[in-house]
């Protein structure tokens, strides 16, 4: 069967995903409420999010609750480096607002916007795609433009941390989701990460990159003509 085009990848690939923390989503709801001076009249449950369990609050907060040990240690590094961030780049990026008094689970103010799938940039005006291309330009030189010593203490994943999840990553994607794919569809995977190993492992290291910067998490604001991330 072919590859559904509507569907981010990772979305075929169950039980990819950590486990979630909880199996009854009451319980993330009352501690929020129990945390945070909140009243849910409704909620969003963002199943696949990767390592966190990821809940939309009335339309406007975006919460996250790291689902490992390693997730919860580091997520107070990750909102220290938001915060260091913010006045850096100019895009729109979280602001946690909301953090749990044991520091394992936040919330921000959503960013506002569409996420810039590969659909929705097609159909974008010409001015406006060269609006969201400028702005990505602009915000990943001034990313590459932190030196490397700022980042030290915020605790940054490195490049060997992520062999081994990139391991198991290809060992999903031949189990399960290759037999869901055409034969083409298999093998054009497949020739991306032979070509990606070939001429990304000698990269010199003399700036950090973002990492995980792909479409769907883009946000494109029409109204204010403006990327977030």
């Amino acid at each position: 069967k072919s590859l559904n085009k509507s569907l981010p990848l990772f979305t075929m690939l169950p039980p990819f995903y950590d486990t979630p923390l909880y199996k009854n989503v009451n319980i993330y709801l009352r501690r929020i409420e129990e945390e945070f001076p909140i009243k849910i009249k409704k909620y969003s449950y963002k199943r696949y999010a990767f390592g966190n369990d990821v809940f939309i609050i009335n339309d406007r907060i975006v919460f996250r609750f790291p689902r490992t040990e390693q997730s919860i240690s580091h997520l107070k590094y990750e909102i220290d480096f938001l915060n260091f961030l913010k006045d850096r780049v100019k895009i729109n990026i979280p602001k946690y607002s909301y953090v749990s008094k044991n520091c394992d689970f936040a919330g921000y103010d959503i960013i506002t916007g569409k996420i810039l799938t590969p659909s929705t940039f097609k159909y974008l005006s010409k001015k406006n795609k060269e609006i969201v291309v400028n702005q990505l330009i602009e915000f990943v030189n001034n990313f590459h433009r932190i030196k490397l010593n700022n980042f030290a203490k915020y605790k940054p994943g490195k490049r060997e941390d992520f062999i081994q999840i990139e391991k198991e990553i290809e060992n999903e994607l031949e189990s399960k989701l290759f037999p869901r794919l055409s034969k083409k569809e298999s093998e054009t995977i497949t020739n991306f990460y032979k070509e990606s190993k070939k001429y990304l492992q000698n990269i010199p290291r003399s700036c950090a990159i973002h990492g995980d910067l792909y479409s769907y998490n883009v946000i494109w604001d029409k109204s204010k003509s403006e990327i977030g991330a």
